[in-house]
């Protein structure tokens, strides 16, 4: 079709399994389009009636602890009553125009605001030594605008956003359409497909339906049909890809919840993709899910079945997607997400992540996200579900959406700097009490700093804007997260620079955590530069900042909008994030929110309690390292490249006693691991990582290591390898201490690291010359 184009120009670099070109330094700035205003402003003269300021600082003025203006030196708190009243917080004296109030500060301000994002050249100066000062952040007042959002039409439509996806779009298949959103670059490889990037697609095209009526309806080159087959073609390409994956070395076993009608003939799989494929979605490269492109898919199958709802016809795969959303949102809640003292936390995957050493990622978390999706799953009629939901434990499903969504924030804001609203690449965070902890320890992943505010950490604050944009009613914590980096942009908001902001509006900034502060600073290239970075972080302009007036904001965000059309980058992952930001500052986000209001549901709730299905122990995840430099012949990386040195545990679901497991046939050789559920017998045959070993079985698996039918124990019977080696993933040709000293089984043989299980490869040093064995995938 006319719209659409088969290939993709490859060519920039990757960080967080996306293509990332980091920008050095600050380009050329153009010439400024818009005129330059008059600064402060110009009182007329009044009767003599009006004394004049006794400390000689004509009014209007700043003023503290009297009732005259204090500080003449300080031109920067008296320039404007937004930076008197805002963050100089004091009282600003205009007896020209209004009574004189009265004070209520005690104490006059022992600082300046952040010496380091003025919006103007002359900093501001308080007594004789100027000192920094950290934002306040009381709980926010009501908005200036009554709790309106903003939005800008001074940028491109939401038609013409997702036009500019079709250069990464890859066409499969026409009939039906099969479409692939092609990544470049590092751990992306060239040309190859990651569920991040998929992903992005779909929420796009969906954000484009949903938000129809009011953004494209009337225009007169945007066509229902075509973004309709652009939605379709994603998401086929989204089944294909789950189809496709793995349910052992994804980590899902038992969680084949999703059945296709319209690519196969009724085949079941898992929900969640491995998190990369092959350009044309053949090929599953690496296994294990990843919630950031999980959360997106799952949101943009929602608001397209929302689209449709409000129409009359409706495609031949709607129910197909109605159902695969449902059962996404039940694999998402399982295998993503982990239950610590009664706080459910978001994973890094279904294989990986958690909580303390395991690793967290505060870009994940998405609470508006995850209100989607509980308002979906909960709605949705039990009678109409193909599979029988799993046990998520005490509680009702809403509870536990719930928790996930409070758990999130609770992450998020533990992990923040207070004053400037960043928070890092990555952290890792823990139960202190009955309070989550910002821990504090050493951990990074993609290849990306960990306390850096980049490529990855930039995420979060679109994250949380849009839990504002769709749930407007209910934006109190996305207002309060917000609310330091808002402050932070207004103060750094410049619109003579050529993207209306100065350089160093985000300075380093201080997040406490369990062993003290640690520094979280702006990505070095520059935040502005790097449209990855700078369009999520603008994006929040949508949210109004309560110490600025409509029209100042306004003009905030229509420059903003301005800046992101006329900067938008050709490479995926810019791009990517360029359009997002574009619709959510456009209004199409929240148009799209319109649509999520609940409804009652379309099938009388079951009558019987569902079946609970019980996951077996996940087996290791094909987790790799990400350090070394790899040799050019090897095989890409079969992992979301994660700390090479942190393997998560398996975990075992708990298994209700009114749903006995499946019991293994007595030709099952022994020695064996099995579960109380099997009755003395072995269990869950195709689970390798359990049944490798004793130690295995009985500890990270919880079960009982059987030798014989009857039920006995016995020692483990190891089976020593007669293999000298170690199993790597990730370009290793030496074998690093990790696999040395690691007892996976994946480390047990050269047959087992490159079997279905592990997909490894494996370094043979038994002879002077090494050799590599990989396998079948690598």
């Amino acid at each position: 079709m006319n719209y659409l184009m088969a290939s993709v120009e490859s060519q920039m670099k990757f960080w967080n399994c996306a293509e990332v070109t980091i920008n050095a330094g600050t380009p050329t700035s153009p010439t400024p389009t818009t005129p330059p205003p008059t600064v402060g402003l110009t009182p007329t003269a009044s009767p003599m009636e009006i004394m004049p300021s006794p400390s000689g600082i004509p009014y209007p003025c700043c003023s503290w602890n009297s009732e005259s203006c204090d500080q003449p030196e300080n031109t920067w708190c008296h320039e404007s009553k937004s930076n008197c009243e805002g963050p100089c917080n004091g009282i600003y004296r205009d007896p020209y125009n209004q009574p004189p109030p009265v004070p209520t500060n005690t104490s006059a301000p022992t600082a300046t605001p952040p010496t380091s994002i003025p919006p103007v050249s002359i900093a501001p100066v308080v007594n004789d030594t100027p000192q920094p000062v950290v934002i306040q952040t009381p709980a926010p007042s009501s908005p200036s605008n009554g709790g309106e959002l903003f939005s800008t039409s001074n940028t491109l439509s939401a038609w013409d956003a997702l036009l500019k996806i079709e250069p990464l779009t890859n066409v499969v298949s026409s009939n039906p359409p099969v479409y692939s959103l092609l990544a470049s670059g590092g751990a992306a490889g060239s040309g190859d497909v990651v569920s991040e990037g998929q992903a992005y697609g779909m929420l796009i095209s969906a954000i484009v339906l949903a938000s129809w009526d009011s953004h494209s309806i009337g225009n007169s080159e945007a066509n229902w049909d075509v973004a309709v087959d652009y939605f379709e073609g994603y998401f086929n390409g989204w089944k294909t890809m789950c189809l496709g994956s793995s349910t052992i070395a994804g980590c899902q076993s038992g969680g084949s919840f999703c059945k296709d009608t319209t690519l196969t003939e009724g085949k079941s799989n898992i929900c969640l993709p491995g998190w990369k494929h092959s350009g044309d979605l053949s090929t599953e490269i690496g296994s294990g899910a990843a919630p950031d492109g999980d959360e997106d898919a799952i949101v943009a199958m929602i608001l397209a079945i929302k689209a449709f709802d409000g129409k009359s016809e409706k495609p031949s795969w709607y129910d197909d997607l109605r159902k695969w959303a449902d059962a996404s949102c039940s694999s998402f809640l399982y295998h993503n997400t982990v239950v610590e003292n009664g706080h459910r936390l978001l994973k890094l995957g279904s294989c990986w992540g958690g909580w303390g050493s395991s690793g967290n990622n505060p870009s994940y978390h998405s609470p508006g996200s995850f209100k989607v999706m509980r308002d979906y799953h909960v709605d949705f009629s039990n009678t109409d579900r193909d599979y029988s939901l799993p046990n998520y434990g005490s509680g009702s499903l809403e509870d536990h959406w719930n928790n996930l969504i409070e758990t999130s924030y609770e992450v998020l804001s533990a992990t923040q700097c207070p004053d400037q609203g960043m928070v890092p690449n990555w952290a890792t965070v823990e139960m202190t009490g009955d309070e989550i902890v910002h821990a504090g320890g050493s951990f990074s992943g993609s290849g990306t700093p960990q306390w850096e505010y980049g490529s990855e950490a930039a995420r979060t604050t679109w994250r949380v804007a849009i839990d504002a944009a769709l749930y407007p009613d209910d934006m109190s914590s996305a207002s309060a997260y917000l609310r330091p980096l808002l402050m932070t942009l207004e103060i750094g908001y410049d619109p003579f620079q050529p993207k209306s902001f100065l350089d160093n509006t985000f300075t380093s900034c201080a997040v406490p955590t369990s062993h003290g502060e640690q520094e979280v600073y702006p990505l070095s290239s520059g935040w502005l530069w790097n449209a990855f970075v700078y369009a999520p972080t603008v994006s929040s302009l949508v949210v109004p900042i309560s110490e600025v007036s409509n029209s100042d904001q306004q003009d905030m965000i229509d420059e903003v909008g301005a800046g992101l059309e006329q900067n938008i980058h050709t490479s995926y992952y810019p791009l990517c994030w360029t359009i997002l930001s574009i619709l959510t500052i456009n209004g199409a986000v929240e148009s799209s929110g319109g649509l999520l209001s609940p409804s009652a549901p379309t099938s009388p709730p079951a009558t019987l309690a569902p079946t609970i299905v019980t996951a077996a122990p996940i087996v290791p995840p094909t987790n790799g390292p990400v350090t070394p430099s790899p040799v050019a012949t090897l095989a890409p990386t079969f992992a979301r490249p994660i700390n090479p040195t942190l393997t998560p545990d398996p975990t075992v679901a708990s298994t209700p006693d009114s749903t006995p497991a499946p019991i293994a046939p007595p030709s099952q050789p022994y020695p064996c691991c099995g579960w109380p559920d099997n009755h003395g017998l072995c269990g869950q045959l195709d689970n390798g990582y359990c049944q490798a070993n004793k130690s295995q079985c009985t500890g990270n698996c919880g079960g009982t290591w059987y030798t014989d039918p009857n039920g006995t124990t016995s020692a483990p019977v190891e089976q020593p390898s007669d293999d000298d080696g170690c199993c790597t993933w990730g370009g290793w040709n030496t074998c690093p201490d990790w696999a040395l000293t690691s007892q996976d089984v994946c480390q047990h043989s050269a047959a087992a690291c490159t079997g279905e299980n592990c997909f490894g490869t494996w370094i043979d040093f038994s002879s002077d010359t090494r050799k590599l064995i990989r396998g079948s995938s690598a």
